[in-house]
């Protein structure tokens, strides 16, 4: 079951500390997963170093991890205050599925360049699995002169693959671009709200499956209503309340999608109900999964 899972590392020594971030690691490690998720700009630009510490001596795990947003500049800096922040650091949870996020940064060769050689250096590996190009603009269309240096990496073994990351409505335009026709490798937001309207995008991995915190608030608001859960109960045949809300939105879409699903968890608990959510959603049927989907859809 693990082959479908890998942990996404957005928040690492972000929103969680060194030691909270170690600790999922690692007990992510014990429960199986060998593929994380990062990027040259999570953990304010130390997340790979944390990676790269904690599998110094591993040999069998898998990184994919992005370039085209920049850390900060003075992350150095901020780095010493944020074990005083944190604290007070509330996360807000969004009022829809709407992002609106615009990555200013020219996405070209010597950012690749300087990137990778920083990634590598900081993973302390020679190899990464997948490096993707990171939430680029709806209206992004790869060069050649950026595509043939990502063939060149692929060729001399620095990466395995590459690709592009990033949110579904900005995917689902590049991905239909004629002149992205040579990107086969696509990540990005995928959950039980807007999946039925993007089934049919080819991803290797899913992220974002709560959305921030906004799944698990609607699914919670349902679970107070008795006619939902009646007629949920109809279509799955199983108690709505039997389960959380965060187990739902993880179970349904292992169930309707092979593809990676890179989890995002803030303790080792939430990881292993993921975990289970997940071997769950394996044994659903697919009609079901999907009229569960539709009947979640139809009751917000």
């Amino acid at each position: 079951m693990q082959e479908f899972v890998g942990l996404g590392c957005a928040s690492m020594l972000g929103r969680y500390s060194k030691g909270d971030s170690t600790r999922i690691l690692s007990h992510a490690y014990s429960e199986g997963i060998r593929h994380f998720d990062v990027a040259r700009s999570y953990g304010y630009g130390e997340a790979e170093s944390l990676l790269g510490r904690v599998f110094k001596s591993s040999s069998d795990i898998k990184i994919s991890t992005k370039f085209g947003v920049v850390p900060m500049r003075k992350a150095k800096l901020f780095s010493f205050a944020k074990p005083f922040i944190r604290p007070f650091i509330r996360k807000k949870v969004p009022s829809s599925l709407l992002i609106d996020y615009k990555n200013e940064n020219v996405i070209d060769e010597e950012l690749l360049k300087s990137s990778i050689s920083a990634s590598l250096k900081a993973l302390q590996v020679d190899q990464v699995y997948r490096l993707f190009v990171h939430e680029p603009p709806s209206s992004w269309a790869i060069d050649s002169g950026l595509s043939n240096a990502l063939e060149g990496l692929v060729e001399d073994g620095t990466i395995c693959g590459w690709g592009v990351s990033g949110y579904v409505d900005s995917i689902n335009e590049i991905s239909h671009n004629p002149l992205n026709l040579g990107v086969t490798n696509f990540q990005s937001s995928l959950n039980l709200f807007n999946y039925p309207d993007f089934k049919e995008l080819k991803l290797e991995a899913i992220f974002s499956l709560f959305h921030r915190g906004y799944v698990i608030k609607v699914l919670d608001d349902l679970a107070k209503n008795k006619a939902f859960t009646s007629r949920f109960e109809v279509v799955f045949g199983c108690d709505y309340l039997e389960h959380s809300s965060a187990f739902w939105a993880v179970a349904l879409m292992a169930a309707v999608t092979d593809c990676r699903m890179v989890l995002a968890t803030k303790s080792c608990l939430s990881l292993d109900e993921s975990l289970s959510a997940i071997g769950y959603g394996k044994r659903i049927d697919f009609d079901v999964a999907e009229k569960s989907i539709l009947t979640i859809r139809e009751g917000v």
